[in-house]
């Protein structure tokens, strides 16, 4: 929160749902061949905690290195210390100015920003207070763990740098190395997910591009190279599918519901679009499949929106009406931003420019068959990638991509109440529909344990899902 391969049998990932105390014999916990006496984690927005759209205290607390530490405690593991930010409102400032929002809330109806000014301002450093275990840094990439310049405070103006890390990063110095100058025992590493998320989240547009598959495996390698390099254990994480979480499953693929004189009358207005269609491919400028997928019609009950796909051919230079539209096809997804436009009016009181019926959603909000192709090519090839490097090093991985499918299908049964992938309600998500809830992240510490268990023949406590907050509701 990302849109979350392969260490665990299937069988041992089903088993887990059954997970509770009994699992781990509390009066045998041992670290096996692990040191956990000085513990690092690596990655981005998942790894720092994350949660309803913005770092805010309570969940950074509950952060699942955090969680983690504290099993580890119990196995010899040491001091753990994170970068907290200032308050539970969430947000940053940059001399003053408002730079990231508050985190949202639910009032009963939708999430919304909560009210208040930041109290976190990116130039006031803590990294005197280090050094920091928790290395996550929301929004990185894989290879921004290896930019020496990425907690550069200038650089967050030229957008070559990363406030959240600027905040408590040595100058100079790349979230690797700065691992790597804490001579960690062992280490936790989850990242990958931004390198595609971004892309989705933002419906595939062409300023955000998915970092390709042979980058990907040549800055996962070298993280690991650099983090096995000092004899240090530990665990990376498979990239879970991006596109199962909430943020593009709340808003069903077809929202918008008509009654049977509005569909006849909305489909008769695109008749002479849908025949100009046919001139076009009368006159070899246009495939009859093309055509075809660019008519728009609506019929009484549920309808797809009409979206912009900018794969279309462009034909404005025709006539500047032909704008690349059509309606979104089965299976493509809506984000959940989309929600706060569908069914409004472009221009108010126009009722021919209800936004998805008389106006085309714009791209951004809507993720198509051919963006969905590359998320997932990419998904894949960086679970490949993960699974193979992490096993030239010798490291076990936890397979996230697994778990949280089998989540999203089954749910999670702990200590007798069922969590699920549900927006709001189902308890593992938070609220901006990406990043789990603390319940969530208590959920995910535990599958780090158990590979931690099984590849170290260690039995370190498993975290109890239950003590934890899911969705706050009024």
């Amino acid at each position: 929160m990302k849109r979350f391969n392969k260490i665990y049998l299937l069988a041992l990932v089903a088993a887990l749902f059954a997970a509770c105390s009994s699992e781990v014999d509390i009066d045998n916990f041992s670290n096996g061949e692990a040191d956990f006496s000085n513990y690092v984690a690596l990655g981005n927005s998942l790894t720092a905690g994350y949660a309803d759209g913005a770092l805010y205290l309570d969940a950074q607390t509950n952060s699942y290195p955090a969680l983690l530490a504290e099993q580890f405690a119990a196995v010899g593991g040491g001091s753990f210390k994170q970068p907290l930010v200032s308050d539970n409102i969430g947000g940053l400032t940059l001399g003053g100015t408002q730079i990231a929002s508050t985190k949202l809330i639910f009032n009963g109806t939708a999430p919304v920003p909560a009210s208040g000014t930041p109290s976190t301002e990116v130039s006031a450093s803590v990294a005197g207070d280090g050094p920091f275990n928790n290395l996550g840094v929301p929004g990185a990439k894989s290879f921004h763990l290896l930019f020496d310049g990425y907690g550069s405070l200038p650089g967050v103006q030229a957008g070559t740098a990363n406030p959240y890390y600027v905040r408590f990063s040595q100058p100079n110095t790349s979230v690797l190395a700065q691992a790597m100058s804490q001579s960690p025992s062992f280490f936790t590493l989850w990242i990958g997910n931004n390198d595609v998320l971004l892309y989705a989240a933002d419906g595939g547009e062409e300023g955000t591009s998915i970092t390709s598959a042979g980058e990907f495996q040549t800055y996962f390698g070298a993280l690991l190279q650099g983090l096995t390099s000092t004899g240090a254990k530990g665990v990376v994480a498979t990239v879970p599918d991006v596109t199962s979480v909430p943020y593009f499953n709340v808003v069903p693929n077809k929202p918008i519901e008509l009654d049977a004189a509005t569909a006849a009358q909305v489909s008769g207005a695109y008749a002479p679009y849908n025949g100009g269609l046919d001139q076009l491919v009368a006159a070899g400028i246009l495939s009859s499949e093309e055509a075809a997928m660019r008519k728009i019609s609506f019929v009484e009950g549920a309808n797809a929106p009409v979206i912009i796909d900018n794969d279309l051919t462009n034909l404005t230079a025709i006539n500047p009406a032909l704008v690349s539209m059509r309606q979104l096809k089965e299976g493509e997804l809506l984000t959940l931003p989309s929600s706060r436009v569908l069914g409004t009016e472009a221009q108010p009181g126009n009722p021919a420019s209800v936004i998805g019926v008389g106006v085309p959603l714009d791209s951004k909000y809507s993720l198509t068959s051919t963006e969905l192709g590359k998320i997932n090519a990419a998904v894949e090839s960086y679970n490949q990638t993960i699974v193979s490097v992490a096993g030239q090093f010798g490291v076990p991985v936890a397979d996230m991509n697994a778990y949280f499918s089998t989540v999203g299908m089954t749910g999670l049964s702990w200590g007798g109440a069922t969590y699920g992938v549900q927006f709001v309600t189902g308890g593992l998500f938070s609220l901006d529909g990406i990043h789990p809830t603390q319940k969530g992240y208590a959920a995910v510490a535990n599958q780090f344990i158990k590979t931690i268990n099984s590849a170290y023949g260690a039995n370190v406590p498993m975290v109890d899902i239950n003590n934890y907050p899911g969705v706050a509701l009024p």
